[in-house]
């Protein structure tokens, strides 16, 4: 960390195996990917998390690997350079090289990657192609977070009767009709938290008191 930007470029690449001569053909091209030539003489331990993640991960695509590992590199960075790392990937592996990509954004992976590697609790789920691995993903993360809220839904349901019995009010009420709960239904009636683009979604209100409708429909 007591190194300057430029010191750790020269003990990355060393450690990458690269003689001193080929850093220094190099270390041009790092500090201008990184964008870091205002500080690449500064110590290492002044830089931001951002900056340093930045730093180390040009150092580590600046030679052509046959295996390249990559494992959330890209989680520090903004948009721009995001996409700049991703365009220089994609040189990689069209020069024949392969990259092992770890990632949790699906989109990156879809746009990345060929083919993918869905491993849960150490254990591998799904191994194919990565746009229905990626989908396989992302239908299992929303099934549980559409379990927690229907439990976080049902307790606050269980906590407002409460808070109505001890009162007796209710503050979705009007004179003639007073609004007892509102429910996201599926295609098949059934109460959802999650649903899919293309599928039906019914809205259910129930009400006590004195309509003259028994129920209500309602487009939008």
């Amino acid at each position: 960390p007591q190194y300057s930007g430029r010191e750790n470029v020269i003990m990355g690449a060393m450690c990458m195996g690269m003689s001193l001569q080929e850093i220094q053909s190099k270390m041009d091209w790092v500090i201008d990917f990184s964008e870091l030539g205002d500080v690449i003489d500064q110590p290492f331990h002044t830089y931001s998390s951002g900056m340093q993640a930045r730093l180390t991960f040009s150092t580590a695509i600046c030679v052509d690997p046959d295996l390249l590992i990559v494992d959330e590199a890209l989680a520090a960075g903004d948009a721009r350079f995001v996409h700049k790392c991703m365009r220089r990937m994609r040189e990689i592996c069209a020069g024949g090289s392969t990259v092992l990509f770890v990632s949790h954004s699906e989109a990156t992976i879809m746009e990345l990657c060929d083919r993918a590697i869905w491993i849960d609790s150490g254990r591998v789920r799904i191994d194919g192609p990565a746009e229905p691995v990626c989908k396989a993903y992302a239908q299992s993360v929303w099934e549980i977070v559409d379990e927690r809220n229907r439990r976080e839904s049902s307790l606050a349901v269980d906590q407002t009767k409460e808070i109505v019995a001890a009162d007796g009010k209710y503050e979705l009420a009007g004179q003639d009709l007073r609004i007892t709960g509102v429910r996201l239904l599926n295609d098949e009636g059934q109460e959802a938290t999650v649903f899919t683009s293309g599928k039906q979604l019914n809205i259910a209100i129930d009400w006590e008191g004195e309509t003259v409708h028994e129920q209500v429909y309602c487009n939008f």
